[in-house]
């Protein structure tokens, strides 16, 4: 694993970029037909319990954010992503 990514921090990062990517697919999916308060509140229902299967399907997951949101680094990266 090591001879593609140069350290552990590169390795989750990577796996960061991937859920999130994923994430922000599904977000968007679920949103993109809402019109009102009702739709959203829906769609947010909705992505709960996407989300819920989610982490109980793939707990890699759960770990990979416990990841990011352990390395300082990791965290001021994952925040500037949100916010691009």
């Amino acid at each position: 694993l090591y001879q593609f990514f140069p350290d552990k921090r590169a390795i989750v990062w990577a796996l960061a970029e991937r859920y999130t990517a994923e994430s922000q697919a599904c977000i968007s999916a679920a949103l993109k037909d809402v019109r009102d308060a009702e739709g959203l509140k829906q769609a947010f229902s909705e992505l709960v319990d996407i989300y819920y299967q989610l982490f109980l399907a793939e707990p890699v997951i759960r770990d990979v954010w416990s990841g990011t949101q352990a390395d300082k680094a990791l965290r001021s990266l994952e925040l500037a992503d949100s916010r691009a």
